[in-house]
């Protein structure tokens, strides 16, 4: 585990301390659906998040679901008014729109990481919600 997120066979998943249930749950990331999974320990939360992933594959394969969430391909970012006009005149010194600019640091930055176009997921289209509560008190 690194980097604070799970990962398993090109999915993502969140980690999650729970003081008052004395465990730790996280979620898959990145999917149209909830699907959780909790453990009492760090290797146990890999253990149950390979799991969840797992059985949400398997379910949407049975069901006939694309299991990804589409992205839109616009989001906002907030930057300082600084930065702004740093990256302004990055981009234009580089002859490219800020968003162009923009989209060429994003892309740098995920394919360091081996999440960016290449990784091989593709967007889907919306389904049903699959959910696996929390351990309650």
């Amino acid at each position: 585990m690194s980097d604070k997120i799970l990962s398993h066979k090109n999915y993502s998943g969140s980690i999650e301390v729970s003081l008052e249930d004395g465990c730790l749950h996280g979620e898959i990331l990145f999917i149209n659906d909830l699907v959780s999974y909790e453990s009492e320990t760090v290797g146990g939360l890999q253990a149950a998040f390979e799991e969840a992933v797992d059985s949400y594959l398997d379910k949407c394969r049975r069901e006939g679901l694309e299991p990804d969430k589409a992205c839109s391909g616009t989001f906002n970012v907030r930057l300082s008014p600084e930065l702004h006009r740093h990256a302004s005149v990055a981009a234009a010194r580089q002859g490219q729109s800020l968003n162009d600019f923009v989209k060429d640091c994003i892309s740098k930055g995920v394919s360091d990481k081996g999440n960016g176009p290449s990784s091989g997921r593709q967007p889907s289209h919306l389904h049903p919600v699959v959910v696996k509560p929390h351990r309650g008190k």
